[in-house]
């Protein structure tokens, strides 16, 4: 141990008992005699830990701000509700919102919406009406049994067309339809059925007195501004239709409208059928002559004969008539004596 030096407030204590170290007395430093200022501790570096918080709260505040942004941004037009169509007891379904979801998204695609799923390409669905044209990327589903009025065939079908506005639906359709030789329909065209927008095609290759004519009617759209759901009726007309009497100075008829004769009146007790014409009974439905329809001519299944039976000449008598030239009718007996025969007909170009 050294000897105590009372100049050094580090000297240790003596043996006297004087104070050294931190008990020493104090002594001013700058003043003659005073010990020289100790040189300080380096600087620390600041703490890893309080840098991380600090970088925590700098990404919190950034995460905070684009919520902000993403609940206040004003979203695209969307009704909740929005493709909806309501026609009779059919609803056409929202798309359900995904887990986690709390409002129906904005839909963009016809897919997604579940009345369409599984929907293949547009169409009327039938080999007999294939002159139709939908908008591109459309998507239709039949969506009710076919119906028949005054003989004029329906089938109902529920459309989705993308990247249209409902607005914009009758314009489209002018433009697609009457390049390929569809006209708009007047109201002295329309049949039952074809709504305010409609179009008709007519093929002359149904006959000398008739042709055939199609029509499409769009009604009920709805839409987002993105995608338009519309109901389209797809209707086949008669080719011919009307009353007539067959006598001895104008026997003859042609179903179809050509010069091939289906049936040839001779007295109230004979209508022969000459060429390749065929006929066949029916029972006359609850609802009247209107409530035969094509199916239940296509569905009968005993034709045949050179003559009308004498069930068939009989007032208020119903009968199916399969033409020459192949086409179905109906036909209603008003009238059989020995001045003619009188019935109500239609011949139909065709079914769904």
């Amino acid at each position: 141990m050294g000897s105590y030096d009372p100049t050094n407030p580090y000297s240790p204590r003596d043996p006297s008992g004087a104070l050294s170290g931190d008990n020493a007395p104090t002594v001013p430093y700058g003043v003659p005699g005073s010990p020289v200022r100790p040189t300080p501790p380096p600087a620390q570096p600041p703490s890893r830990g309080r840098g991380a918080v600090i970088a925590l709260l700098g990404a919190g505040i950034v995460v905070l701000l684009v919520v902000l942004v993403a609940v206040l941004m004003p979203r695209g037009r969307s009704s909740g509700t929005v493709i909806k169509i309501v026609t009779g007891s059919v609803v056409i379904p929202t798309l359900t919102p995904l887990p986690g979801q709390t409002a129906t998204p904005r839909l963009t695609t016809c897919a997604q919406l579940a009345y369409f799923a599984g929907a293949k390409t547009t169409s009327v669905g039938s080999a007999n009406f294939t002159d139709a044209a939908f908008l591109a990327g459309s998507l239709a589903v039949i969506s009710e049994a076919d119906t028949e009025s005054a003989g004029f065939q329906h089938r109902t079908l529920r459309v989705c067309s993308p990247n249209v506005t409902t607005d914009a639906l009758a314009a489209r359709y002018d433009a697609l339809l009457l390049a390929t030789g569809w006209t708009r329909a007047t109201a002295a065209d329309a049949p039952v059925q074809c709504a305010a927008l409609c179009w008709q095609h007519v093929n002359p290759s149904g006959g000398a007195a008739g042709a055939i004519r199609h029509f499409l009617s769009i009604d009920g759209a709805q839409g987002n501004g993105v995608l338009s759901t519309y109901v389209m009726v797809a209707t086949i007309a008669p080719l011919t239709a009307g009353t007539v009497t067959l006598t001895a100075g104008q026997p003859d008829f042609s179903a179809d409208g050509t010069s091939a004769v289906d049936l040839h009146w001779v007295s109230a007790q004979r209508v022969e059928l000459p060429n390749a014409a065929l006929a066949a009974s029916l029972t006359l439905p609850p609802g009247g002559f209107d409530a035969i329809h094509f199916n239940d001519l296509r569905a009968a299944k005993n034709f045949g004969g050179i003559q009308l039976t004498q069930d068939m000449l009989k007032n208020n008598v119903a009968g199916a008539l399969k033409g020459t030239g192949g086409r179905l009718s109906k036909l209603l007996v008003t009238r059989s004596d020995a001045a003619g025969f009188a019935f109500t007909w239609v011949t139909y170009p065709a079914g769904f």
